[in-house]
């Protein structure tokens, strides 16, 4: 570990637009023992991932969103933090799923807490 990563954990940054449903994943994750940052939309999870010193090991965004589909911003993620995984999530049906690159994973909403916490660390 390095000494820039020695005082920050290593996360889970989840994006979306929900805020019901960004506070129900983050309340799950943190319970399952994963450090979570959260952000409200793409550009709040670029800015985080900006600043953030640490490392962030998993995006797991929302697909549609304002502004930004979800794998435009893991795109664009993952281009700036090599290593980062991705597990993108819809309420979309199966007709509508989007593209994956590989490596990258897919969850159908809507999902109870145990299969979120085994999908992420799976996604790890």
């Amino acid at each position: 570990m390095s000494p820039q990563n020695a005082t920050y954990p290593a996360a889970v940054l989840v994006v979306d637009d929900d805020a019901f449903f960004l506070q129900y994943v983050g309340a799950v994750l943190r319970k399952a023992g994963f450090y979570v940052l959260s952000a409200s939309s793409p550009g709040d999870a670029i800015e985080i991932e900006s600043i953030y010193p640490g490392t962030i090991r998993l995006l797991l965004s929302d697909v549609v969103m304002p502004d930004m589909t979800g794998p435009d911003l893991a795109a664009t993620l993952t281009a700036r933090r090599r290593g980062l995984r991705v597990l993108l999530m819809s309420a979309c049906d199966a007709f509508h799923t989007p593209l994956l690159r590989p490596g990258w994973r897919f969850v159908q909403k809507p999902f109870g807490p145990e299969a979120l916490a085994r999908m992420v660390s799976d996604a790890l």
